[in-house]
């Protein structure tokens, strides 16, 4: 089973239900990102398998990765998938396609340290001509009907689960709960073991009911660089026709992607 697209949080949340096993790092972070179906595919079914933890029959094991969404992967991605398990379930959790971007951004700017200001932001986003650049793969992987669309040709609804990124932030355990239905685990994850943190602004876990707070990375949260409203407008523009695709192939509404 796999994530795809902006699974950090929602990978890590998982991991408060004892039955959902990912791929070990050794260095206590068991939701790394090991891109087997798209740049180590060459390695083998059992270096793989390696790279999972021990789980029991009652268990299920995840993998996520936003590279089975990259368009440089996606065509060679989804077959090798479909070939692994014709009964593979692929969810993936998406939110408002502009802020994704923008998101984007703001990561390079805090960890490659690119200049954060709006003039750079556009050298990204747009061609000289003001046009939004959709050749860039920071443009298109906001283009989600693409993505669902290569999934579907070869895997029905039932099996893919779309979730709303940004009803995620906002309250995410309905969220969680929905992927353990769609698992078929049972619930385990509550405000018991999940809990927003009003210093940190958003929601960190609790494993132990006596221990403190695990938040997750100081990468996590960060306010977002300045971007030109008239960039914003020319974005939520390109991306309105394929969103409403997007949503009439998924069958349901997202409170931030606006058709």
């Amino acid at each position: 089973m796999f994530f795809i697209y902006f699974a950090g949080a929602l990978s890590a949340f998982l991991n408060l239900n004892p039955h959902i096993k990912q791929p070990d790092n050794n260095h206590g972070h068991s939701y790394i990102d090991i891109k087997y179906f798209c740049m180590e595919y060459s390695k083998g079914d059992e270096w793989y398998r390696d790279q999972m933890t021990l789980s029991r029959p009652l268990d299920v094991t995840v993998e996520k990765s936003i590279a089975y969404a990259s368009p440089a992967c996606i065509d060679k991605v989804v077959p090798r998938i479909w070939k692994q398990n014709h009964d593979m379930k692929i969810i993936m959790i998406v939110r408002d396609p502009v802020k994704r971007l923008v998101s984007s951004f703001a990561h390079r700017v805090d960890v490659d340290k690119w200049k954060s200001d709006a003039d750079s932001f556009e050298k990204i986003a747009f061609y000289s001509n003001g046009t939004v650049n959709a050749n860039t793969h920071f443009v298109t992987q906001g283009i989600f009907y693409n993505t669902l669309t290569k999934y579907t040709k070869f895997f029905p609804m039932k099996n893919i689960l779309v979730l709303d990124g940004d009803l995620f932030a906002k309250n995410p355990i309905p969220i969680l709960n929905k992927v353990e239905d769609f698992l078929g685990i049972e619930r385990h994850i509550s405000t018991k073991n999940l809990v927003y943190s009003k210093t940190k602004g958003f929601y960190c876990t609790k494993p132990d009911p006596d221990g403190e707070l695990v938040c997750l990375s100081k990468h996590k949260g960060r306010v977002h660089p300045y971007v030109r409203p008239t960039s914003l407008a020319k974005l939520e523009e390109f991306y309105r026709p394929y969103n409403k695709k997007f949503l009439t192939l998924a069958g349901m509404n997202f409170i931030g992607i606006i058709a």
